[in-house]
């Protein structure tokens, strides 16, 4: 009982600290990024795993929301830093 709340802490944890990173990295870094710790250290699904999952979901994320439905998504204030 003891390991599963404190798996639902990390994994609240985790999902609060890619929130935080919105405003300054945008969605789609930090969303990579949860998914990727997710499936690689919470799951411990391995790191090629959880990098292919992470850039998998993220590209499908960017392609229903930014492609098809017209949506764009936060950039942060990394995007004027960077020019991207």
């Amino acid at each position: 009982q003891e390991t599963s709340w404190n798996l639902v802490a990390l994994v609240f944890a985790l999902t609060l600290s890619g929130i935080l990173l919105v405003p300054l990295l945008g969605f789609l870094a930090p969303f990579a990024l949860l998914i990727f710790v997710l499936v690689a250290l919470v799951e411990r699904q391995g790191w090629v795993p959880g990098a292919v999952l992470g850039l998998t979901a993220t590209a499908i994320t960017w392609l229903i929301f930014v492609r098809l439905l017209q949506i764009p998504l936060p950039t942060g204030i990394l995007e004027a830093v960077l020019g991207i």
